[in-house]
C-alpha cells in the first residue's frame, strides 16, 4: 500500500520502540528518525503522562516526499486496571522546534489489557519538512 511508504526524510535516532510511553517523542525505527530533544535518545525510560496507556509500536508514512500529508500508524495498550470511556491519541509533527501540524485518532471503551491500532494523519504538512514527531494520549 503506497500510503505506508515511510517518511524517508526523518533521520537518525531510536531503534526499537517497544515500551515507549504516551507523551513520548517517537519515530520510525526503520528510517531511524531523530527521537526527542536530548541527544541520548533514551526513549524507553520516561514515565508515562497518563499512567498505564503505552505506545507499543509506531510507524510514520506518506505517499511521497512531495505529498501534502504525513501520518503515523501504531498500537497503544491499556496496561492498567482502569477502563477509559474515551482516549484521544495525538501525533504532533515538528521541524526543529516548530510545530508543523498534528493528527488525532480516538478509541472508546478502552478496557484493561486492550490494544488499539491508531492512525493519525496531519494534512497540509510537507513530509520533507518533518524531522520528528511526538505521540501523546489523553484519557
Amino acid at each position: 500500500m503506497n500510503r505506508r511508504n515511510l517518511v524517508a526524510i526523518i533521520t537518525t535516532g531510536c531503534v526499537g520502540l517497544a515500551g515507549c510511553t504516551s507523551g513520548q517523542e517517537s519515530n520510525n525505527d526503520e528510517t531511524e528518525p531523530e527521537s526527542g530533544d536530548d541527544e541520548d535518545d533514551d526513549t524507553g525510560d520516561e514515565e508515562s503522562q497518563n499512567g498505564p496507556i503505552v505506545v507499543i509500536e509506531d510507524s510514520a508514512y506518506s505517499e511521497s516526499r512531495s505529498s501534502n500529508f504525513v501520518g503515523v500508524e501504531g498500537v497503544i495498550k491499556n496496561e492498567g486496571d482502569t477502563q477509559y470511556p474515551l482516549v484521544t491519541i495525538t501525533v504532533t509533527f515538528f521541524e526543529d522546534d516548530i510545530q508543523l501540524g498534528s493528527g488525532t485518532d480516538v478509541v472508546d471503551n478502552f478496557r484493561p489489557g486492550m490494544r488499539y491500532e491508531f492512525d493519525a494523519v496531519a494534512f497540509g504538512v510537507e513530509p520533507a519538512r518533518v524531522d520528528r514527531y511526538q505521540i501523546s494520549t489523553e484519557p
